[in-house]
């Protein structure tokens, strides 16, 4: 995870020009691979790992880095090189490019060089059994943790131990207590507020099945909206799981998944089919914000462009929903920033007892196709301090102060709000969970304003 969320420059080689001469070639024996045929493959694949172990050693992708401290030679790959690099800038060090098959006579020489080997490799320890099983000697796994990632503080005290020396302290550049939390939250104005914002306000009557996107949030505060998230497109089978096997305390509750657009035509079509076909009880919910959102905006097949941006077949999702087998009746699209709407037809469906699908549709706002309108601002007078408001999780909402007050024998808090006009997207969620009617759209030369410095 930590290298997909990272960018750097990268210098482009000369390209190889295309196989003129390619094209599919008809070989039966190669390409359908029943098992008379299967098996005469076997040979041929064995032969295919002889030539690459013999590219393996001789590859400049796998190459030794020389050191002035030879106690320790390191092997490492990824990110864990960078960190041995970081961490001990005079030892030896192997850099494996081309890890499988691995260059064990490469290795064998570089182990030679140095007095103890250490292998580097986050979670399990598959080059170091190998390199084990080849008659290298080398420790890894049994002073480096086999979770979390090999960071320099985490290496450093673990070869300290090995070598014999004084464990180093980590210096505390600051206090992490006074620095300000910044959990990852929803984006201002995202269309998943008002689902997650409901989904709570019901949270004792459903159980939510979630799924893999930047919606996973809501299993985060303020909304703690997810029961269970494991992997894309198992928001549909463990929905189904959870309603067949219901005990006697879950008969009062309902089932809801929760699924993007895009992960739902990459993965939960079939989920959604099991669920019709199994007769499952379950609300299923397809956020569709026209977008890739978690991974960068990206088209997919639902939002009617292709990858270069161009016009492709748009999926409408509710003539996919109704193929599946769900009932039109039990298919419904609502505007989830029309949280008095969404609410009431999210009852509705969960009190059905069959499979449902509720279809939200606004564009993320992170893409072209949203729309920004005018910023919202609060009425100090009228403000009551109920902190409603706060439960949207929307980030422009912020607590300027906090009071305690003691009502009915009781001491409550009271959160008094103002809302970052330069943020604000003008979606008005705030505004339906605002009773006293504290939240008022700023006029249009104000909004002008605001949005020339946003």
């Amino acid at each position: 995870t930590r290298v997909c969320h990272v960018k750097s420059l990268v210098t482009v080689g000369e390209r190889r020009p295309p196989n003129s001469q390619g094209g599919f070639t008809y070989d039966p024996n190669r390409w359908v691979l029943v098992p008379s045929t299967a098996k005469r493959r076997l040979p041929v694949q064995a032969e295919r790992e002889r030539a690459l172990k013999q590219e393996s050693e001789k590859s400049p992708l796998n190459r030794a880095e020389t050191g002035t401290d030879k106690r320790l030679g390191f092997v490492a790959s990824g990110p864990g090189y960078l960190h041995v690099k970081e961490a001990f800038p005079d030892a030896p060090v192997f850099k494996l490019g081309l890890s499988h098959p691995a260059p064990f006579e490469a290795i064998r020489a570089f182990a030679a060089t140095v007095e103890r080997l250490v292998v580097v490799e986050e979670t399990e320890k598959i080059l170091e059994t190998e390199l084990k099983a080849e008659g290298i000697g080398c420790t890894g796994k049994d002073i480096l943790p086999a979770n979390g990632e090999l960071a320099p503080e985490i290496l450093a005290p673990a070869i300290a131990r090995l070598l014999g020396e004084p464990v180093p302290v980590r210096k505390i550049v600051h206090d992490a207590q006074s620095l300000f939390p910044r959990p990852p939250t929803m984006c201002v104005g995202c269309p998943h507020l008002g689902v997650y914002y409901t989904l709570a306000r019901l949270r004792r009557q459903v159980t939510i099945s979630g799924d893999i996107g930047c919606y996973t949030l809501g299993a985060l505060h303020p909304w703690k909206a997810l029961d269970t998230t494991t992997c894309m497109g198992a928001s549909m089978t463990m929905a189904l799981g959870l309603d067949k096997g219901r005990l006697p305390k879950d008969e009062g509750k309902s089932v809801v998944a929760v699924i993007g657009d895009s992960t739902f035509l990459h993965m939960g079509i079939q989920g959604l089919l099991n669920l019709v076909y199994n007769k499952g009880n379950v609300t299923v919910m397809i956020l569709d914000n026209h977008t890739v959102g978690m991974t960068g905006g990206q088209e997919h097949p639902g939002t009617g462009k292709d990858a270069y941006g161009m016009p492709a077949p748009k999926v409408d999702f509710m003539k996919l929903v109704e193929a599946l087998g769900v009932r039109p009746e039990r298919i419904r699209k609502v505007n989830p920033y029309m949280m008095p709407v969404l609410f009431k037809t999210l009852k509705e469906e969960i009190a059905i007892p069959e499979v449902s699908v509720i279809i939200t549709d606004q564009p993320c706002v992170l893409i072209e196709d949203h729309e920004r309108f005018a910023p919202f601002q609060v009425v100090d007078e009228t403000c009551t301090g109920c902190g409603n408001c706060l439960k949207t999780g929307c980030p422009a909402i912020l607590v300027k102060r906090r009071e305690k007050v003691a009502r009915a024998g009781k001491e409550q808090e009271l959160a008094f709000v103002e809302i970052d006009i330069s943020g604000c997207t003008g979606c008005g969620l705030c505004t339906e969970t605002c009773g006293p009617d504290a939240i008022r759209r700023m006029v249009p030369s104000a909004a002008k304003e605001a949005k020339a410095h946003g």
